[in-house]
């Protein structure tokens, strides 16, 4: 790899008699692909090698700029202990040179260590879909309030991770505390600081899952069941062909699409400002660009006003009448409204069941 491109990072380790220990592996366009347009966040992690060797799949997958998957380096590893991923994130970092990025991990607790200290105390985050796992793990442990509890506690716990403001936190950690006292608790013993929106104090550009990581496993579904040099060949292959697509589709976009927006008038041709009220982030592009920020943008029903001096009519309750007709309790269905058939098990046709079948057995 190194010597059909010199600017493709590899590293092979193994042990003294000869054995297979650890491998990375950073293609130079990813590298040069990840400089030049992708958000400074990395998820990791890892996934079993299924093939005649064993051994693990590192990942470290970034965001392109249309939020998609931008496969940035991977590994293959003996095991999933402390020394693999130490050295895994050493050559990442590496790879991402001075750049400053945050990543995004599950709760390993060998991630707990190495991330903080190759890449710093701060710029890392927990997945929330990993931590809502554990938290509903916590929750079936102690038997809260039944299932019917467990979907109101998982509605808190996105309340409290989701919020971009520390009040809307506090609102929403009150509410689980009136709930129940030990989920409070649990929320503030696993770090919120490191998973919540309004506690992590660094841009994340709302990106709280791995989930991209676990596409990514996906992909290599296949790949993965064979042999250490194959799945490398295989993998160049597909990361090629993705990036070749990738490359057509951007040479056929046939170009920007320009939008008229009209301040004095509050319109724009894409008619979210006149339909809603308030400006589009086209309208707000254009009123920036501007620099003017004082004129009125948005309608009267979209502020806050005082009632002092309204006038409230007393009204008397209206004269009712019993209709001529028994009221329905069930509203009309509509006749595009596609209804499930039912076949019967015993005859095996539709439009009655078993109960009321009456055709003979052939």
């Amino acid at each position: 790899m190194v010597a059909t491109n010199r600017e493709n990072i590899v590293e092979l380790r193994h042990s003294s008699d000869g054995h297979f220990e650890q491998l990375f592996v950073a293609y130079s366009v990813s590298i040069q692909g990840f400089a030049m347009g992708c958000w400074p966040i990395i998820a990791i992690d890892s996934t079993h090698m299924s093939g005649p060797y064993r051994g693990a799949l590192f990942s470290a997958i970034a965001y392109d700029a249309n939020d998609s998957m931008f496969p940035l380096a991977f590994g293959v590893m003996s095991s999933k202990n402390y020394e693999d991923w130490s050295w895994f994130l050493q050559n990442l970092k590496k790879v991402v040179g001075d750049k400053e990025v945050f990543i995004i991990l599950d709760r390993h607790p060998t991630l707990f260590r190495s991330v903080p200290e190759v890449f710093g105390l701060e710029n890392h985050t927990y997945c929330y879909h990993h931590l809502k796992e554990n938290f509903s793990s916590f929750f079936n442990k102690h038997n809260i309030r039944g299932n019917k509890g467990k979907e109101n506690a998982l509605q808190f716990l996105d309340s409290i991770a989701y919020a971009r403001l520390e009040h809307d936190y506090n609102v929403s950690m009150f509410e689980l505390r009136k709930y129940n006292d030990t989920l409070v608790a649990w929320v503030e013993e696993n770090a919120p600081e490191y998973w919540t929106m309004s506690k992590f104090l660094k841009q994340r550009w709302d990106k709280m899952t791995t989930n991209l990581v676990e596409l990514f496993n996906s992909w290599l579904r296949n790949e993965r069941h064979h042999s250490i040099c194959n799945f490398l060949m295989d993998h160049m292959a597909k990361l090629g062909s993705m990036l070749i697509k990738h490359k057509e589709e951007l040479n056929n976009w046939k170009g920007r699409t320009f939008l008229n927006v009209d301040i004095m008038k509050r319109t724009c041709t894409c008619r979210s400002w006149e339909m809603l009220g308030i400006p589009c982030e086209h309208a707000v592009t254009a009123i920036f660009s501007i620099e003017t920020h004082d004129m009125p943008s948005v309608d009267n029903d979209g502020l806050v006003r005082s009632i002092t001096n309204e006038v409230f009519f007393s009204l008397n309750l209206p004269h009712t009448k019993r209709p001529p007709r028994r009221l329905r309790k069930k509203h009309i269905e509509s006749q595009f409204r596609d209804k499930r058939i039912v076949y019967c098990s015993r005859c095996h046709t539709s439009e009655h069941n078993r109960k009321t079948c009456k055709n003979p057995l052939s």
